[in-house]
């Protein structure tokens, strides 16, 4: 029963998640292209026979198309968690939910049909996002490059760069580079279903209130974003003040810190999930 409500919650989420996803891709294809364009390389080429007017125009097109890119990219992630939790809300504690707690499933059925569902187009929402902002600066940058000097190799460049920072990271101060990689990782991940969780356990908090159940959720997300923070803030300068008491360098505490940001994204999501499946199973509140 769990796969054919994963296969309803993803026949119902998937044309809007693609045109966010589609709005993206063709907002970065168009930055892409400008920043191939002659009018963008020829303004950092030794040739450079435009007018002042000229290149200042250049210049600003191609600023503002990244900063127009950035911010569709915000709203692409802010705009695919604000679906979802638009369409929880409704197919769960509104008159359409009432169809949904009649079917011969369980709460937990329900809770991760929806999860893995929303949790799964976060994280194609991020990970596209970061795909794309890096993929355009890299694109804008190699390009200056290019009309800078044109026989240079950008991207041996960038490598050898890369190089140099992970070793100032592991031979200079002392940080395993691997294992910021697979935290970040894990992060990008696990941050993906956590905060859709958050989301919906939110919004299942919310549903408790006799009025104005949406306002509350609303609220309650927004208390648990701000419940996160303190709690990152307190873990952070007792882990911090506990380890320059040991003599631990600073990078070393940032990346401890890293560690922890991590392990309360779990605990949070996990601790909302199980919140979640109590209220639909025993607080119920259609009415």
């Amino acid at each position: 029963m769990l796969g054919k409500l994963i296969k309803h919650e993803w026949k119902s989420v998937y044309k809007v998640g693609s045109l966010l996803l589609l709005s993206l891709l063709a907002v970065t294809l168009i930055g892409c292209l400008y920043f191939f364009s002659p009018m963008w390389t020829n303004l950092f080429s030794e040739s450079n026979n435009m007018d002042t007017l000229a290149s200042l125009t250049g210049t600003f097109i191609g600023i503002g198309s990244l900063i127009v890119c950035i911010f569709t990219m915000i709203g692409v992630v802010y705009g695919m968690m604000i679906y979802l939790g638009v369409r929880f809300f409704k197919s769960m504690y509104t008159d359409e939910g009432y169809l949904a707690h009649t079917l011969p499933v369980t709460p937990h059925q329900l809770l991760c049909s929806k999860l893995l569902v929303g949790g799964f187009w976060m994280l194609i929402a991020n990970v596209v996002a970061l795909i794309s902002i890096v993929g355009l600066i890299l694109v804008m940058i190699a390009s200056i490059a290019n009309g800078v000097q044109a026989d240079i190799d950008f991207w041996e460049m960038l490598r050898e760069g890369v190089e140099a920072i992970i070793d100032l990271y592991e031979r200079e101060l002392g940080l395993n580079m691997t294992h910021y990689v697979v935290v970040g990782i894990l992060t990008t991940i696990i941050g993906a279903f956590s905060s859709i969780m958050t989301i919906y356990g939110a919004l299942t908090i919310g549903q408790l209130s006799k009025k104005y159940k949406a306002m509350m959720g609303i609220l309650t997300y927004f208390g648990l974003g701000l419940l996160n923070m303190i709690i990152g803030m307190v873990v952070s300068t007792v882990n911090m003040a506990a380890n320059i008491s040991r003599g631990v360098s600073g990078e070393a505490i940032s990346g401890i810190t890293y560690d922890y940001s991590l392990i309360i994204s779990i605990v949070m999501g996990v601790g909302l999930y199980f919140l979640s499946y109590f209220i639909i199973k025993k607080k119920l509140n259609l009415d």
